[in-house]
């Protein structure tokens, strides 16, 4: 089954039908194409073609949910988020214990060793959360 998605192309304004139908149908070619046994790079081009295709506009995705997108993306983006600002958290917290412990004075740092060490404790934890 080598299925191809169609797009329509019109040549005048006064050609084109309404514009429900136009999106029932690329609805229609979206969906019943399917992945079919193709590797997700495949899926993605095709995807890809689809959207960039001549003719694309705002209204032509208008059939997707956008709640259900919004929330896919966040049940995969904040549990991970949620674990960084813990790890974050919890490296800052052992830093201030560290030093209290006597972490300073067991390898000789001084007080503006030990802030420049801090600071570029933050930063880095900061960037890691960051990207």
């Amino acid at each position: 089954m080598d299925e191809k998605p169609t797009i329509h192309r019109l040549s005048h304004a006064t050609d084109s039908p309404d514009s429900t139908s136009i999106h029932a149908e690329r609805k229609a070619s979206i969906t019943s194409f399917g992945h079919h046994g193709k590797s997700k790079a495949e899926e993605k081009e095709r995807i890809d073609a689809l959207a960039t295709s001549p003719g694309v506009t705002m209204a032509s995705f208008a059939h997707l949910d956008e709640k259900k997108i919004l929330r896919k993306m966040d049940l995969r983006l904040i549990p991970m988020l949620a674990l960084l600002y813990l790890l974050s958290f919890l490296d800052r917290g052992n830093i201030g214990n560290a030093k209290i412990e006597g972490l300073t004075e067991d390898l000789n740092m001084s007080g503006a060793q030990y802030n420049w060490y801090a600071l570029r404790d933050s930063i880095a934890s900061s960037i890691i959360i960051i990207v």
